[in-house]
């Protein structure tokens, strides 16, 4: 049986890991957003459902990406005694807005065409030259309120607030050394063999020095 023994092995380190929850808020009228029935029509929904004070409104399909752009910016923290890193973060992307009513006393839905937004945000990382910025929305959504202005001409004022969940990781490529020894392939498993999913384990954490304590 092999013994344990430094050993050099490349692994990518976490330098820093932030979450952040953001909500933007957008206001539309009857020229900015168009709505579908899932025919090609545009179709105004003041006129479309029978009591438009009733119609609830949600944000769906929310696809964006979020990427660093531009240069990092050194920013000295003297309560920390700490120099760490600005960087710009940009959100780009669409999403749809749903309505649902009734219309001649069923439930419909009217679904708007896609609406496009970008938007950038500024965070302090411990980022020093050499490591990488990560970026995910892991989790989107929103809701909103229809307003008809002027039922005679099909004016409506649309008010949306969408909420936004990102995840924003600053690692590196490093070599390090560990204790550890070789590793051997296993006997070979000889099908067939039913097969049964495990739970998917989580790695081992170290919560001496990391995730930080809460103040």
């Amino acid at each position: 049986m092999e013994k344990f023994a430094p050993l050099c092995i490349r692994a990518d380190k976490l330098f820093d890991w932030v979450t952040r929850r953001i909500e933007k808020t957008f206001d539309f009228d009857q020229d900015d957003i168009n709505f579908f029935d899932g025919r090609k029509s545009e179709i105004n929904p003041c006129e479309f459902f029978d009591d438009p004070d009733d119609v609830e409104v949600d944000i769906k399909n929310v696809d964006i990406e979020c990427d660093q752009v531009g240069s990092r910016q050194d920013v000295y923290l003297p309560e920390l005694e700490l120099e760490l890193q600005e960087v710009r973060i940009k959100k780009q992307g669409s999403f749809q807005v749903v309505l649902a009513g009734e219309h001649k006393g069923k439930e419909r839905t009217l679904t708007s065409s896609p609406v496009n937004v970008c938007f950038f945000e500024r965070f302090i990382l411990c980022a020093p030259e050499s490591t990488e910025i990560s970026c995910e929305v892991y989790d989107a959504g929103g809701s909103g309120a229809l307003l008809c202005v002027d039922n005679d001409n099909g004016d409506f004022e649309l008010s949306l607030s969408l909420l936004i969940c990102q995840s924003v990781q600053v690692s590196a490529d490093v070599i390090m050394e560990v204790e550890g020894k070789i590793c051997r392939p296993r006997n070979d498993i000889v099908l067939p063999v039913d097969h049964v999913c495990d739970e998917i384990p989580f790695p081992k954490q170290c919560p001496q020095i990391f995730p930080a304590e809460s103040k």
